[in-house]
């Protein structure tokens, strides 16, 4: 449903006649997704202490690829989980900043293409990908 969703909001950004507007659309669509996402996981004690990595970590439908042993103590899963939440919080602000929009995107698309890489989640890093180019026009 939400994969939907997000696909026809972008379909109708990019059909929009002003790049303005498509710019606009693509920065509500992600900020609200970021700065949503950033308020969800704050209270969210799993997120804070790391133990939403490590469940995704246990089940065998969420990973896609092995986490590295390395990164599996608790001090870098809350690592994960707390730089998760910043860099949603902050990127959900900082996509309307104009000198910022660039590393934001650059930044964003690293982020996106870690989930790809890691979950898999069926075309939410490309749509989100795809967003976050739509930031520059």
């Amino acid at each position: 449903g939400a994969d939907l969703f997000m696909l026809l909001i972008l379909t109708l950004a990019f059909l929009s006649y002003s790049p303005v507007w498509t710019g606009f659309l693509c920065r509500l669509i992600l900020s609200t997704v970021y700065v949503s996402g950033a308020l969800y996981k704050i209270v969210d004690p799993k997120w804070n202490n790391g133990s939403q990595f490590q469940t995704m970590i246990d089940s065998p439908n969420t990973f896609v690829r092995p986490w590295p042993i390395w990164l599996r103590n608790s001090l870098c899963l809350s690592m994960a989980g707390w730089l998760t939440i910043a860099f949603e919080g902050i990127a959900g602000l900082t996509i309307w900043c104009p000198k910022l929009t660039i590393p934001t995107v650059i930044l964003g698309t690293i982020f996106h293409l870690g989930i790809e890489y890691f979950q898999r989640i069926p075309f939410f890093s490309w749509i989100s990908i795809a967003l976050l180019v739509g930031c520059l026009l």
